[in-house]
């Protein structure tokens, strides 16, 4: 018998969904990397050309890590009436931790990742202003701490949170609701890692004293960002459809639909790779390929294709798994997030894919301490 700390810690694991931080690890290394390395139309975008920009990286990994465990408690601490009929061995209804702690936990949890976005937000790191962590004390100097303000990054922020509290409180109620919401948020995590590193075109003019150009506030945002951040939303869509259903005991109805979809989406990445490389216009713009799809492919990385096979094989292992169980599949397919991401980027930074798949093979790790769902 585990002593009753260790037993609450664990149960504290479970709640937060902690089996699936990698996910949301990926998710924010795959976004921040394009955005910090990727050009469009040969015109390099002119606050996201660095690398990895360190500081801001750890920032957002730990406030959206913060911000997911906060999130998975809540949506349990609401759940303790539905739970105690379909899930009674959940840590909440079987009295091992009380609702009312994890409700606590998860509001402080929610409250501290999105401070420290508003704190990095003023402490980003870039080229524009040449911060160091040797300069953060200017940034209690007024003009300083407006002039380095990205308040759309706070935005987003926030509005991921009210995303996610409006799920934990509504989603066993509007299912069809919480199943776009749910996938909001794994859009608006993605839009919050790429803003990370770009400057506010929300910012007045005058507090922009490093540009002649007005418009540079919106240069940034260019046509890969709603791309990815759409195909990591509807591959949450279609995992949270069939979660959605796990109280049923009946088969799942739409297996084909759904096996049509989660295949094709590490398939768009033939065409997305191509998208966004680096100086390169995108296919469709591109006279010589004439329309054909297979050109494209032709022009991809070995280590792609090698990702791009990993990512198919998974999803179709995971797709058997909903064949006899549910949970299985949503636990296989939340860790297959990982390699979905590595898919994405792995035609132009094979190193990034790599981080990817050693994340994913974490996420299938840490499920064997602590359920995915």
């Amino acid at each position: 018998m585990m002593p009753p700390f260790v037993e609450k810690f664990r149960a504290l694991l479970a709640t937060g969904r902690v089996a699936n931080l990698p996910t949301v690890w990926s998710n924010v290394l795959v976004a921040h990397t394009m955005a910090t390395s990727f050009t469009y139309f040969g015109y390099t975008i002119e606050y996201g050309n660095d690398p990895i920009i360190l500081p801001s990286f750890v920032f957002l990994i730990i406030a959206s890590s913060l911000i997911y465990l906060g999130g998975c408690m809540l949506g349990d601490a609401r759940d303790i009436e539905y739970d105690s009929i379909h899930k009674p061995d959940r840590p909440i209804p079987s009295g091992i931790i009380s609702a009312t702690s994890v409700t606590l936990i998860a509001w402080s949890l929610l409250m501290a990742g999105l401070s420290l976005i508003a704190v990095s937000s003023t402490a980003i790191y870039n080229r524009t202003y040449n911060y160091t962590w040797t300069d953060f004390k200017d940034l209690f100097n007024s003009s300083v701490w407006l002039s380095t303000l990205q308040p759309h990054q706070i935005i987003l922020c926030c509005l991921l949170v009210t995303s996610i509290v409006c799920y934990a409180y509504i989603h066993k109620k509007h299912r069809t609701a919480a199943l776009i919401l749910m996938a909001f948020c794994r859009v608006q995590l993605v839009f919050l890692a790429i803003s990370a590193v770009h400057q506010s075109w929300l910012l007045p003019y005058f507090l922009q004293p490093v540009s002649d150009d007005i418009f540079m506030h919106w240069k940034w945002v260019v046509p890969w960002m709603p791309v990815l951040a759409c195909i990591v939303g509807i591959y949450t869509l279609l995992l949270s459809w069939v979660a959605s259903t796990e109280a049923s005991p009946s088969v799942f109805s739409f297996r084909k639909t759904l096996a049509v979809g989660m295949l094709a989406l590490p398939l768009v990445s033939i065409w997305f790779n191509s998208f966004i490389s680096a100086g390169q216009t995108p296919p469709w713009r591109q006279e010589q390929l004439d329309g054909k799809f297979f050109t494209v492919a032709n022009n991809l990385s070995t280590s792609h294709w090698i990702v791009l096979i990993l990512a198919l094989a998974w999803t179709g292992h995971t797709l058997r798994a909903l064949k006899t169980s549910k949970p299985l599949f949503v636990s296989r397919a939340l860790a297959g997030f990982c390699l979905l991401d590595a898919v994405m980027i792995a035609g132009n930074s094979p190193i990034v894919a790599l981080i990817c798949i050693v994340l994913f093979g974490l996420a299938l790790l840490l499920q064997r301490v602590t359920p995915a769902t």
